[in-house]
């Protein structure tokens, strides 16, 4: 080993200047800055070669303690953390909408106790559309570290008493296994996989290797290497490349990058004379503080933006943050960190940590328990506010429950008067779900039974060929198989289908078309959800109309009624956030507030809608038109978004109550 103790390294400031530079323009959303969240993986690397070097040389030493080093990072990680969830709070509660602010307390308590990675895992989809809007979203990658480091002085302390030579082998087995997670994480659960700490705690073993490698052996430095290792890590950052999955293989680009540098990039070399220039320098000394506070100021003013904010907005939000981390840093972060040197000069850490902690949690609680305070805004704000996607989810999870526990679909949910013999059966995807609660009570008010046989993302439509052949037994397919198997009397379902069929389903997608825009500034961005009409078999064999005419015409042949409600104006927006940013900035909603054009709807389902009218008059045939009743109402050529001044939408392109009302108004007028 070494017998020097870790110096400082400008040009390690100088990657974390340039990690934190790219993710704060990533949630900017200014220009075409794709990758920048890779950055917090080059933060990972860092941090783990860091803090591995310093424990090892305390091994070495003999001065090692448990204590002293959660005291550090408490010292560290906590004052500052605790400052900015304090300030954000105030926002929190005089903008936030009543369910926004039960999640964003619900996060704020997981980040004291660092689950924050945890909550968001289950809450949100980090590349959703909606996700900037978030004010804590950043604080995951804070929560894998500390989970992290809770657990790896422990492993370490114990590889060391007891195997010392098989440190650098245990580093490389430990991360190639959670390598291995990853791979499989991305393929099978995206979201858990960017979230969680098993399938980031390889990058963070990377940086431990780099120190085990830089104490046994002494690495010169190299203008090529250091070159090599800059260059994947500023790609990997900043080029616009394919949407890769992350983490995964991929990030092996920016993880080996950060390496090189690491390893090649001390005094002397290329790299080091590049990173080592004082802007670069300063701003990777603020690093932590600028991450903790861009999130939560670029969320709130998108928030307040009823439009995407301009390049002069984001300029001046981004200017307040590096104002605000500079005093961070100076007045809360180094004042703890500095103490900690001279102990008997310190400052306390313990007491009032958890005193602030106790703050901040008893704040989320009366938030949570309090059902985000709806009472904090005016009555019209918290009614917008009450429409939501969980309301939908929640109106409708024993339907899935019955059919995913049983994993077959005799056990079919019931509508209405759940005891009767079921007339009429809802078919569908998610559009056909957010017509089942209002379909429900509209049936047991006249005492009639119905089915609701759907799921989201799958079509209520013939398999193609090939899928016939040999798609997987996903519960969609066979959800599918059994649907029109039970055309035939006597097949499939007991008694087979009912006698009369409503018929429900987001067609474009089907044929296609992908996420919908507006051309008017909503557009639904799909970027890292994992949108493709390709992927799955669910989603193969719609390229042609005939799909959708073959599969009505089967329907028909069986001697059913058939009601095809046509495509649902899809919005662009997400209706009830802009309604909310409208009427908070307003006072009130106009006729055509968060409207779209008709004609935009009109060439958005030309080829599904000709699909249907190709189909002919045909008595058992009835059609439900959603843009007669949404659109040319309130204003002539415009699709509106609310009636009565409440969202017609929980999202883009799924009904509320509201406008699930004036569809099953009409469908029950032509039963």
């Amino acid at each position: 080993m070494s017998d020097s103790t870790p110096s400082y390294r400008p040009e390690i400031d100088g990657l974390r200047a340039l990690s934190v530079v790219a993710v704060i323009l990533f949630h900017s959303g200014v220009g075409d800055f794709r990758r920048g969240f890779v950055g917090v993986d080059i933060f990972f690397v860092i941090s783990g070669y860091l803090i591995t070097y310093l424990i090892l040389e305390e091994m070495r030493l003999g001065k090692f303690r448990l204590a002293d080093f959660y005291e550090r990072r408490a010292r560290r990680i906590l004052p500052a953390l605790f400052f900015v969830l304090l300030c954000t709070s105030v926002p929190a509660w005089l903008w936030m909408s009543p369910g926004g602010l039960e999640k964003y307390a619900l996060h704020s308590i997981a980040a004291v106790f660092f689950f924050a990675n945890i909550s968001l895992w289950k809450n949100i989809d980090y590349f959703h559309n909606t996700a900037i809007e978030n004010p804590l979203l950043h604080l995951w990658s804070l929560s894998v570290e500390e989970q992290y480091y809770l657990v790896f002085p422990l492993a370490l302390l114990l590889i060391w008493k007891y195997r010392f030579q098989w440190l650098l082998m245990a580093f490389i087995l430990a991360a190639l296994l959670s390598l291995a997670v990853s791979e499989w994480g991305w393929r099978n659960a995206s979201v858990a996989n960017f979230y969680l700490s098993v399938t980031r705690a390889w990058e963070l073993l990377a940086g431990a290797i780099c120190s085990v490698l830089m104490i046994r052996w002494k690495f010169a430095p190299s203008h090529l290497w250091s070159i090599l290792g800059l260059v994947l890590v500023l790609v990997s950052l900043f080029a616009s490349g394919p949407d890769w999955p992350v983490p995964s293989a991929y990030a092996l680009i920016p993880v080996g990058g950060t390496m090189l540098v690491i390893l090649f990039g001390t005094k002397g070399s290329l790299a080091h004379r590049l990173l080592n220039v004082q802007p670069i320098v300063g701003i990777g000394l603020i690093s932590y503080s600028l991450y903790l506070w861009h999130q939560p100021i670029l969320a709130f003013v998108n928030m307040r933006s009823i439009d995407k904010p301009g390049i002069a907005l984001i300029s001046l939000a981004i200017a307040i943050t590096v104002a605000l981390a500079w005093a961070t840093w100076r007045w809360i972060e180094q004042p703890f960190r500095l103490s900690a040197a001279r102990r008997e000069k310190r400052l306390p850490i313990v007491l009032p940590m958890t005193l602030v902690a106790a703050a901040i949690v008893a704040i989320g609680v009366v938030a949570i328990t309090g059902k985000g305070l709806p009472s904090r805004m005016p009555s019209a704000v918290a009614t917008i506010a009450g429409y939501s996607v969980e309301n939908l989810v929640k109106e409708t999870r024993r339907c899935f429950e019955d059919i995913n526990r049983a994993m077959n679909l005799e056990r079919f949910c019931r509508l209405g008067k759940r005891d009767g013999t079921p007339t009429v059966a809802l078919i569908g995807d998610s559009h056909a779900v957010a017509l089942m609660p209002v379909l429900e009570r509209k049936l047991a008010a006249k005492s009639l039974t119905a089915i609701g046989i759907f799921r989201g993302g799958c079509p209520p439509l013939h398999l193609p060929a090939s899928a016939n052949n040999n798609a997987s037994e996903s519960l969609c397919v066979a959800m599918r198989r059994k649907v029109f198997a039970s055309l035939t009397p006597n097949i499939g379902f007991p008694d087979a289908l009912p006698q009369t069929l409503i018929i429900s389903s987001r067609w474009p997608v089907w044929l296609g078309q992908g996420p919908f825009d507006n051309i008017e500034g909503g557009k639904v961005d799909a970027a890292g959800t994992g949108w493709s009409t390709a992927k799955t078999d669910v989603h193969a064999g719609y390229s042609e109309p005939a799909a959708l005419t073959s599969s009505i015409r089967a329907m028909l042949a069986s001697g059913r009624k058939v009601v095809l409600v046509y495509t649902v104006p899809e919005m662009g927006w997400f209706v009830p956030t802009r309604l909310l940013k409208i009427v908070q900035t307003n006072g009130r909603l106009v006729a055509d507030s968060a409207s779209i054009d008709h004609l935009r709807y009109l060439q958005r389902t030309k080829a599904a809608h000709e699909a249907f009218d190709s189909l002919g008059d045909h008595p058992n045939l009835i059609r439900v038109r959603p843009d007669y009743l949404f659109c040319n109402r309130a204003i002539h050529g415009r699709c509106s978004a609310h009636f009565n001044d409440r969202p017609l939408y929980i999202d883009d392109d799924h009904v509320s109550d509201v406008g699930a009302e004036l569809i099953v108004d009409e469908i029950m007028g032509n039963l």
